[in-house]
């Protein structure tokens, strides 16, 4: 569990007590926080309540007295959107508190790790594994984490030099501000807004918060298979800000990674070098895994892992 550190002493409200939630407020907590959380849904309280080390209080914030508490931390589904605002929500913000997510939690205890940032919002979990543990090819620890089964605050503090791999929709990036990421990866946007958001246009303001302040060396990673990822890809590209990597399981990406009749390509360099050749995608998760190779590997290449360390890692948890 993470030592959130700069957040004792002080008061802090968390929203929702769902495996994030309830990890954020145990973090702050066993970090010498006072913490008061909440969560509409009784059966989630009432679990929370029985948290092992739980030693925070369950309060209806309500009734928070919001000129003690220095931040409230929401779970990505109660991020507020233009569409809706929990009234905690609300409050906290006429009081001028921040709102902020649980990764922001990690980022400010955890100034000295690196980032890669995941947006899929058909199943991040897979692709998390996959770009985890290409990384980890070069003997450097990295964690994945920011999905249920994996809460980012339950993970381990890493030295300086390793990487975290989160997972971050749209209502978690958009309340992360201290972290710039070293690759940020969008894979999946759906067809229609990504909840909590009530529109397409919104959810995609949110979810360009994966590319905020990227520069020089710093990579944005996009399947160029999703129409209206191409459009970011674009954006990004006309910018010029970072390195901008396209992605497909379909066609040829100039400048990109991509993968033909199982073949992965490298044209990152401009030189279309045929890297492996996968499993072949017999159905959808085949093709899913295909993207996730890619994805893992133009990671791999943004980091500096060498291509033969990439490679032999990616094809090993492949098995292929």
């Amino acid at each position: 569990m993470i030592d959130v550190f700069p957040f004792s002493g002080f008061t802090v409200a968390v929203l929702g007590l769902g495996p994030s939630g309830i990890a954020a407020a145990r973090a702050l907590s066993l970090s010498g926080a006072t913490v008061r959380a909440w969560d509409d849904d009784a059966a989630r309280r009432d679990q929370a309540a029985n948290a092992e080390d739980g030693q925070f209080e369950i309060l209806d914030l309500a009734d928070n007295d919001w000129s003690e508490t220095v931040s409230l931390i929401v779970e990505p589904s109660l991020a507020p959107t233009d569409d809706a605002v929990h009234p905690v929500v609300a409050a906290a913000k006429v009081a001028d508190c921040e709102v902020i997510s649980d990764v922001e939690l990690l980022a400010r205890a955890q100034r000295d790790a690196s980032y890669v940032g995941v947006a899929d919002r058909n199943h991040d979990g897979r692709a998390l594994e996959v770009i985890t543990h290409v990384l980890s090819a070069t003997g450097q620890d990295v964690e994945a984490a920011g999905t249920d089964d994996l809460p980012a605050l339950d993970s381990w503090a890493l030295e300086a030099g390793c990487t975290y791999v989160l997972s971050m929709p749209p209502g978690r990036s958009a309340h992360t501000l201290s972290i710039t990421f070293d690759a940020a990866v969008l894979l999946d946007t759906g067809s229609g807004a990504w909840p909590p958001y009530g529109s397409i246009k919104e959810s995609k303001a949110a979810t360009n918060w994966l590319f905020h302040r990227q520069s020089g060396p710093q990579g944005a990673i996009l399947n160029l298979d999703n129409p209206a990822i191409a459009k970011v890809f674009q954006e990004l590209k006309r910018k010029k800000a970072q390195i901008v990597i396209g992605l497909s399981t379909r066609k040829k990406i100039p400048g990109g990674v991509y993968v033909l009749n199982g073949q992965l390509y490298d044209d990152i360099a401009g030189q279309d070098v045929p890297v492996c050749q996968l499993s072949e995608a017999e159905d959808e998760a085949g093709r899913r895994d295909h993207l996730y190779a890619a994805a893992a590997y133009a990671c791999a290449a943004i980091r500096d892992v060498p291509p033969h360390m990439a490679v032999a890692s990616l094809m090993a948890f492949l098995s292929v």
